[in-house]
């Protein structure tokens, strides 16, 4: 989900901003083999991710219809992951 504004303070200074946010699921699932021994084990965790940017840049005019525009951001970005864990990792013997 995203938000997104734009406001032009006067005909050459402009500021924005953009701000998301997001959630994540992770499922996986490994097998681990050694001689004479395999298991399987999965997981499965969560995370939310936020963040924004702003940005603000002043436009100025030069000669034959060139534009410069010196511009300044900042952004943040911040994640929580839930802790990983594994079920399973059960034993098996492989048929010969």
């Amino acid at each position: 989900m995203d938000l997104y504004g734009s406001l032009d303070l006067t005909s050459r200074w402009y500021v924005k901003f953009l701000g998301w946010y997001a959630y994540n699921r992770f499922n996986g699932m490994r097998s681990i083999s050694f001689s004479n021994f395999e298991a399987r084990s999965s997981q499965q965790h969560y995370s939310n991710q936020w963040g924004s940017i702003t940005e603000t840049g002043y436009k100025i005019d030069l000669p034959y219809s060139v534009a410069f525009t010196p511009l300044a951001n900042f952004g943040v970005l911040y994640k929580d992951e839930s802790k990983y864990t594994e079920q399973g990792g059960w034993y098996y013997r492989p048929e010969c």
